[in-house]
């Protein structure tokens, strides 16, 4: 692979075989016997420029979040979609109601915007009616209008095990819409059921601090919404760390696969 560098060591120590090795393409040629610190010296910096390598290689990602409401997205993925604008991929959100039945809807939407002006995310907000979304027919053509004018090759969408009917439409919906897209995900809600299984455990150990600024935009909610409190957010993802390591865990259903998951824990190893 092009961005693994490559060090070579040996004993035969000539011109020629030096230069051989360098038109190889080794990023480094070692004789023996070796310096210990030279050689520790020698890694370190090509793991730097290991990582420098594969972030330039790195293509930005297309990232498509679906909520049925407004703070639902920050709610699951807020730390992850903290990660990709940190890598400067292009975020959309795309939230299927303004939550009427939940607070005050120009409220909530001001809140919506703020969020998403803080992720750099363009934002889509549709006007289905709260509690009454449908898992077909006009949600399925909402998404498939945005998934065609964006072209995502990320989703991340409401898991089906939840007790609220929307979020399981828009579940439904979403595997439908966007059914060529190459990477799906399913997220936690605070109304998920048991039967919610994750199979993939993404740390944001270094964007847990962004995510609990996300749900600070909603603040008509804060007060009426037990999860939204910083204390039962940063509890959830510790919860989770227990699988996938580190100190703070969002955790993923993975319908299908075949783009990284922004490597936010390339992220976190590189800040650390």
């Amino acid at each position: 692979m092009p961005s693994v560098p490559v060090v070579v060591m040996t004993a035969h120590v000539s011109v020629e075989y030096a230069v051989s090795a360098l038109r190889a393409q080794a990023d480094e040629f070692l004789t023996k016997p070796l310096d210990n610190g030279k050689l520790v010296e020698a890694v370190m910096r090509l793991v730097e420029e290991g990582r420098r390598r594969r972030e330039e290689a790195r293509k930005p990602e297309r990232v498509l979040a679906i909520g049925a409401h407004p703070d639902d997205v920050e709610i699951g993925v807020g730390g992850l979609l903290a990660a990709h604008a940190r890598a400067q991929d292009e975020i959309t959100i795309l939230t299927l109601s303004r939550g009427a039945r939940g607070g005050d809807a120009d409220s909530r939407q001001n809140e919506s915007l703020a969020s998403a002006d803080m992720l750099g995310a363009r934002l889509f907000l549709k006007d289905l009616v709260d509690t009454e979304i449908s898992g077909g027919g006009s949600t399925v053509r909402i998404i498939e209008e945005v998934v065609q004018e964006i072209q995502p090759t990320i989703v991340y969408t409401h898991s089906s095990h939840d007790r609220h009917q929307d979020h399981r439409a828009v579940s439904e919906a979403t595997i439908v819409a966007t059914r060529r897209v190459g990477t799906v995900a399913c997220y936690q809600s605070p109304s998920s059921t048991i039967d919610f299984r994750p199979t993939r455990f993404v740390r944001i150990d270094n964007f847990l601090d962004d995510k609990l600024r996300l749900l600070e935009r909603f603040g008509s909610q804060t007060a009426s919404r037990d999860y939204l409190e910083p204390e039962f957010v940063t509890a959830t993802a510790r919860y989770w760390s227990r699988f996938g390591g580190g100190t703070a865990v969002e955790p993923l259903e993975v319908v299908r696969e075949t783009a990284e998951f922004i490597g936010a824990h390339e992220l976190t190893r590189r800040e650390s």
